[in-house]
């Protein structure tokens, strides 16, 4: 993209200061900003009053930076441009949108657009019982979803532990950014209902848009919650089938609502991953399964294309052995939920085998957003493992990957304890996961994308968006 657009704004409203990069440029020929006391000072100390790409210095017109009278003023390799008067550097192949066209060293060069970054949303939670600065998220595995009438987030279903009887939402208001519980009244499951292993702890959630209703199930659950989101009011949606062994945790998934699905593809079990597409039906509760050509799979990242329908697998881990020996993957899936085809392609170098990526499709961005993940080579000393915060992007259309935004030093080590071993702090400016599995999801609102996830050790589950179309944060 051409670095061009601060320069053609201060060219175009001579009439307002114009910020370009943090640098002040004022319009020397604009005597009608009585705000702009230099402006002013440059029209009574320049005789005849400078240009609009210069500036009164002392009594000379000086050429702003960035901006030319002739070719002479810009430095290479730029090159004037006589009818806007800005010196534009242009790069050879053109560079991707998320990349800005500068000079360095005289070389006109791809660099990561300055607009582009991560912001971190601080969070209070407002109970008279819990308090703190995280997330409350289901135990294993996040999951959560956009209620447009609630204004904000649904992170996790519980009961009052004192009075089990009562049920509530986690919410996430997206002005106040308070996390608070929103009880639910109308049919409820069992206060004991085994959503996996007996406890409540793998749960589903989304939002039907179909239905404007938040939907909560899990695994093994033998109901959807279909709950109201402006009067929490709940009815339950009966499910039978092929479902998910009870033994089964850690479980990656998506939901399709112009196909009324919900998909799971990859989960631990005591004697393996997985290797199988489960489905279930959101209009009839009926759980379905597929084999698919895979080698079992876990700690995958899942997404789905809701331009074509397919569901789109990257990375993980894998085995071949129902789970003796394990290795990690630089695969990726792109799988056919209707007839189980799969078709197999290989991560870039620069992605290579990974676990724990977080990703997202759809928005106001085209193709697939990846994040982070991890090399994990040890579970407690964390020194030997490699963590991720790069992003990358997939375009289903050309099978290709390009890097969107470049990995930083994720965190640091704690001092060795006295078994030798280093826990791993993550910088919670950024989302930093470290061994921990996000869920990410396009939210428009946000011009891009957002993403929960677990930063260790103390800071906890952490919510953070990032904008990805330029026109859509006025760029």
């Amino acid at each position: 993209m051409k670095n061009v657009l601060s320069a053609c704004f201060c060219l175009l409203f001579a009439l307002a200061a114009c910020d370009d990069g943090g640098t002040s440029n004022n319009n020397t020929n604009n005597v009608n900003n009585l705000n702009n006391v230099n402006n002013l000072n440059n029209v009574n100390t320049c005789a005849p009053a400078c240009e609009a790409w210069e500036n009164c210095v002392d009594t000379t017109c000086v050429v702003q930076d960035g901006l030319c009278g002739e070719q002479a003023d810009c430095l290479a390799p730029g090159t004037c441009n006589i009818d806007t008067h800005v010196c534009e550097v242009v790069c050879e192949p053109a560079c991707e949108i998320y990349s800005d066209c500068v000079a360095i060293e005289g070389t006109a060069t791809c660099v990561q657009a300055q607009w582009l970054g991560w912001v971190h949303h601080p969070i209070t939670i407002v109970d008279p019982i819990v308090n703190g600065t995280s997330l409350n998220m289901p135990i294993d595995g996040i999951s959560w979803t956009w209620a447009p009438q609630t204004g904000g987030l649904i992170t996790s279903y519980g009961r009052d532990i004192d009075d089990p009887d009562i049920a509530y939402l986690w919410h996430l208001d997206l002005e106040t950014w308070e996390h608070s519980k929103k009880v639910l009244s109308g049919d409820l499951p069992p206060a004991a209902e085994n959503f996996c292993g007996g406890e409540d702890w793998c749960q589903f959630i989304g939002y039907d848009p179909d239905n404007q209703k938040i939907l909560v199930t899990g695994p093994r659950a033998a109901s959807v919650m279909q709950i109201d989101p402006t009067t929490y009011q709940t009815t339950l949606l009966t499910t039978s089938g092929t479902r998910p062994n009870d033994s089964w945790i850690s479980y990656t998934h998506v939901f399709d609502f112009a196909a009324r699905k919900l998909y799971i593809f990859g989960h631990l079990g005591p004697a393996g991953f997985s290797s199988t597409l489960f489905a279930l039906d959101l209009d009839t509760g009926v759980w379905t399964s597929m084999a698919l050509a895979v080698p079992q799979t876990y700690d995958n990242c899942l997404v789905l294309d809701s331009d074509t329908g397919l569901l789109y697998s990257f990375g993980g881990e894998i085995t071949e052995d129902g789970g003796e020996t394990s290795a990690l993957t630089d695969a990726y899936h792109t799988i056919d939920p209707v007839n189980g085809d799969v078709t197999t392609g290989t991560m870039p170098e620069g992605i290579g085998a990974r676990q724990a990526m977080s990703c997202a499709a759809g928005g106001v961005f085209d193709g697939v957003i990846l994040h982070g993940g991890a090399v994990v080579n040890d579970y407690y000393n964390e020194a030997l493992n490699v963590y991720y915060n790069d992003m990358w992007r997939y375009d289903p259309a050309t099978d290709t990957f390009s890097q969107v935004l470049a990995g930083t030093v994720p965190g640091t080590l704690e001092d060795p304890d006295q078994s030798g071993d280093q826990s791993f702090v993550a910088d919670p400016t950024i989302p930093n996961f470290g061994m921990n599995r996000g869920y990410m999801q396009p939210m428009a609102q946000f011009c891009g994308v957002a993403v929960i996830g677990a930063v260790p050790i103390f800071t906890h589950e952490q919510f953070y968006t990032i904008g990805l179309d330029p026109l859509c944060m006025g760029k």
